[in-house]
């Protein structure tokens, strides 16, 4: 009873950690899928999770029920909360079966606190409930069979768990093999087979979800553009990450060649401590050892097959628990063990409490501060001011913190049936977004004036029709008149910022400068400044010294490009350096707002585009706005 009050406590701690950052953060990119996928039933979940979310389907299916119970972000985000504290409540658990030298409080107070368990439980995707499989596969495994008398339950819970974890995420695989494979090096003979025969039940199971593993990965990598990793690459980040389960000291000081030398420094350390110590490694220690490698070579052979070694952190979760158990196993082997625990622990812990303040300063995550945005839009907009958004992918989030009287319109326009792939994305030419704009336009004369007769451009679900027009410059079919008089412009460039080299970066010109421009990085516009025109005023967002990055935008980073696509800001630039004046502009961590206003005619270059029109005999008719 005492040892499990003990477990409750660091329970409770974690929870006070998570839950009210649950209800303060706003979601983002990849939070509003899961949103949708979940929104309609445990049918719908299941479907979509394998048809669009290209992932096994259980985390979707459960979540759409546990959504039956209420709908709202934050219960959404519980779901994940309480994944973590289970998982900690685990810790003591793990400790005992694992490391039966050491007080199980260290391993705990290790997951509860660490910044990937806070950053798991905080998000809307698998990661928390795959992690919290990891656990008990891993408590389970020791009792089924690396214990003396297996318990007979425990290997079939631990096969209901097997397949659990394989329809949450594929990558939890390793972790299986991993476990057999350690079967095999401690010489288990009766029980490496047993767990193969288990395995075999397991893959029977598992034979439904065969037949879209394949489209599946293909579907992903596609979408994601040519493979541009390599394994050694590959290699490197796992274990990257790896050091940062062990010491999250992930900071963004200046000081980045001294936490990476503590942190290399530290991994030397460990790998001279295990060989020295080998003689007298215990038998969980071995174990522990054959985890680690083998999840290690399996998750870092299968995130280069699929070109995903840049998003480790969300793929990188089968080795979070089995990282600690080896740090800790690792410290154990020490002959005044304890006070090197306690010292360890403590400086972890401190590295741990500053990662947690650095990220969550800003009570906002990455991409764009959503939440306040919508209320700052919410304030200060009013009626017949549309709010295009780029990338497309921004709409998803913003629509579910924003219920003001305006529509969002994503830029470009994404078929609603389409599947996944990035290249949706990309804007071709201006046309992509006159189409849109003059649609929102469009929609706003009706409103207000009634149908007028205008030259008949197709509209935005039809726009792949403009190219078969030939024309000498894109801008040469665009209306002013029908375009908007004024709409909010949405940016969130900072989460496609990719580094280049420096003798590959771009050279200063009208492009770039308009580029940076348009993308908020003014030399006297910093991060969360605003910068108002003649009609307006604005609120501070997120203070300069939180976004470093934004000041070296233009100096080795590029913006705008996911992966490796480039999306075409320049096309955006064009535009709306062409036909509107920015009268307003605030920063959201990420994300910048900005309201535009159409140029008067003879001030743009629609006058002549317009008279080009013209002389080539095509009638353009005025439209009355009443």
């Amino acid at each position: 009873m005492i040892k499990n009050r003990s477990a409750l406590i660091f329970v409770v701690f974690n929870l006070v950690i998570t839950l009210p950052l649950a209800a303060i953060l706003n979601i983002w990119i990849d939070e509003a899928y899961t949103l949708g996928t979940t929104d309609l039933g445990a049918i719908y979940a299941w479907t979509e999770a394998i048809q669009f979310e290209n992932q096994p389907p259980l985390y979707f299916v459960l979540l759409s029920l546990w959504r039956q119970l209420s709908d709202s972000i934050f219960f959404a985000r519980f779901f994940s909360c309480l994944c973590i504290a289970l998982t900690v409540f685990c810790g003591p658990l793990l400790s005992r079966r694992y490391l039966p030298n050491l007080h199980p409080r260290w391993l705990t107070l290790a997951i509860a606190i660490n910044p990937y368990t806070v950053w798991a439980a905080l998000e809307i995707r698998t990661y928390a409930l795959g992690i919290l499989l990891s656990a008990l596969l891993l408590v389970t495994f020791c009792d089924a069979y690396l214990v003396e008398r297996p318990i007979k339950a425990s290997r079939y819970g631990y096969g209901i768990l097997a397949i659990a974890a394989l329809y949450t995420n594929y990558l939890l695989g390793s972790l299986l093999i991993a476990q057999w494979v350690t079967l095999v090096v401690l010489r288990r003979r009766r029980e490496s087979w047993a767990h193969l025969g288990m395995m075999m039940l397991v893959g029977v199971a598992f034979l439904p979800m065969l037949w879209p593993l394949a489209d599946q990965v293909m579907s992903q990598t596609s979408a994601l553009g040519p493979q541009q990793s390599s394994f050694l690459g590959t290699f490197k980040s796992v274990m990257g990450r790896v050091l940062l389960f062990a010491i999250p000291s992930e900071f963004d000081w200046g000081w980045v060649s001294l936490w990476d030398l503590l942190r290399y420094g530290a991994l030397g350390l460990g790998v001279g401590l295990g060989l020295r110590q080998w003689r007298v490694w215990r038998e969980e220690s071995v174990a522990i050892a054959s985890f680690f490698a083998t999840t290690f070579f399996v998750l870092t052979l299968v995130l280069d097959i699929t070109d995903h070694a840049k998003v480790v952190e969300r793929y990188g979760y089968p080795l979070f628990l089995v990282t600690l158990l080896l740090m800790f196993s690792l410290l154990s082997l020490l002959r005044e063990h304890r006070r090197q625990v306690w010292i360890w622990s403590l400086v972890t812990c401190g590295f741990c409490v500053l990662s947690l303040v650095q990220t969550y300063a800003p009570l906002a995550k990455d991409g764009g501060d959503w939440r306040r945005l919508a209320v700052y839009l919410e304030t200060h907009e009013t009626v017949n001011q549309p709010i295009a958004v780029f990338s497309a992918e921004g709409v998803l989030p913003l629509k579910y913190h924003y219920h003001g009287v305006n529509t969002l319109f994503p830029l470009p326009s994404v078929p609603a049936d389409s599947s996944y792939n990035l290249h949706n994305l990309v804007l071709k030419d201006e046309r992509d977004i006159a189409a849109v704009l003059m649609d929102a336009g469009t929609a706003l004369q009706e409103a207000t004036s009634g149908p007028t007769p205008i030259v008949p451009l197709p509209r935005a679900e039809h726009r792949g029709a403009l190219a078969e027009m030939e024309t000498r410059h894109a801008g040469l079919f665009v209306d002013p008149t029908r375009l908007p008089e004024e709409f909010w412009l949405i940016e969130a460039p900072l989460h496609m910022v990719v580094a280049i080299e420096k003798d590959k970066a771009p050279e200063s010109g009208p492009d770039v400068s308009d580029a940076l421009v348009t993308a908020g990085f003014e030399s006297d516009i910093g991060a969360g400044e605003v910068s108002v025109g003649e009609a307006g005023v604005g609120e501070a967002g997120v203070s300069e010294a939180q976004r470093p990055r934004e000041r070296d935008a233009a100096h080795g980073e590029r913006r705008c490009e996911i992966w490796n696509i480039d999306l075409n800001c320049q096309v955006l630039d064009r535009f709306v350096a062409t036909h509107y004046d920015v009268v307003e502009h605030v920063g959201f961590y990420d994300a910048h707002l900005k309201r535009l206003r159409r140029k008067p005619l003879f001030l743009s270059g629609d006058f002549l585009e317009k008279s080009s029109l013209e002389e080539q005999g095509l009638r353009i008719e005025s439209i009355q706005v009443n």
